[in-house]
């Protein structure tokens, strides 16, 4: 399976929440600015790189786990996504 966590930016919270889902950050306590800071991608995507798919690893089951930053168009990507996986 292939799971893609997206947010406006594609730097913070998706970024977090692909950690998270792959134990790179505990799931049981705030982590600290350092973990933050030092998480692949976090807060230095560049605009060229929005809209972009990019892949963060693979989780325990094997599933490919994505991040992508999507500004103000959520259904948009969501739409397109769709129709490229219609065409699979």
């Amino acid at each position: 399976m292939h799971i893609i966590y997206h947010d406006e930016g594609g730097t913070h919270s998706c970024i977090i929440a692909a950690s998270m889902h792959l134990n790179l950050l505990p799931r049981d306590q705030k982590p600290s600015k350092s973990q933050l800071l030092n998480l692949h991608n976090f807060h230095s995507l560049k605009k060229r790189q929005l809209g972009l798919i990019l892949f963060h690893g693979k989780d325990i089951y094997d599933n490919s786990i994505y991040t992508m930053g999507r500004k103000h168009a959520p259904v948009l990507i969501a739409n397109t996504l769709k129709s490229v996986a219609a065409m699979l």
